[in-house]
């Protein structure tokens, strides 16, 4: 059956992911990373940790409106579970600790959702997605599908920005370009006369294995 909100997403992430390796610079992938989350399901507010010298996640940017002391309490809470649990955690979640279950519900009553997400390379904790919403209690499948594929890439294209191999990175550009073009073509089964594309990480898996 043909979803159209998700049609309407498969070009615009093939669009970010392919903005996401035609940036070099560090900063220049934040700012990328940022960019791409915010068309794909616009938030009020946007934290990026990334892993630093000492081992732990530290913030390297923030975006959108400024977060009150609650809404930073909460976010290290979503990152701890998030971390723990290697998957993404939210306020529509059961939350581990009373302390954090009541930051969440306070910030549910007061603005909306907030989830975060790990950032994983080579299997491993790279960083944390943190994105706030006011007024949406919850996202649509399809916004949430298309985020975690974004952010899949985003972890990749940060990670290839603080290496110096520049061999890898190049190789890992061409297999995003091959992607971002995957995702534009693939088609879900059984949909009639081809329509509802679909933004299986296994069509990318399968598209990066062409490359080199």
């Amino acid at each position: 059956m043909a979803n159209p909100r998700l049609d309407n997403l498969v070009p615009l992430l093939a669009a970010m992911i392919r903005q996401l390796f035609e940036a070099d610079a560090l900063d220049d992938v934040r700012v990328v990373t940022a960019h791409g989350a915010r068309l794909i399901a616009p938030y009020d507010a946007l934290t990026l940790r990334e892993r630093g010298i000492s081992g732990l996640p530290e913030v390297t940017m923030r975006r959108g409106e400024e977060l009150d002391a609650n809404a930073k309490a909460l976010e290290r809470h979503l990152c701890q579970e998030a971390a723990e649990r290697g998957r993404m955690v939210s306020t529509l979640d059961r939350l581990e600790s009373h302390q954090a279950q009541s930051a969440a519900d306070a910030y549910v009553r007061q603005y909306g959702l907030c989830l975060t997400r790990p950032l994983r390379v080579f299997g491993e904790e790279f960083g944390l997605l943190t994105l706030h919403y006011k007024g949406r209690p919850a996202l649509f499948d399809a916004e949430l599908h298309a985020l975690g594929t974004f952010a899949d890439w985003a972890a990749i294209a940060l990670y290839n920005a603080r290496a110096p191999g520049r061999r890898s990175r190049c190789t890992t550009r061409a297999r995003a370009r091959i992607c971002a073009t995957s995702l534009t073509r693939t088609r879900s089964p059984g949909s009639a006369a081809g329509a509802g594309s679909t933004l299986s990480s296994r069509a990318c898996a399968t598209a990066s294995s062409r490359c080199c």
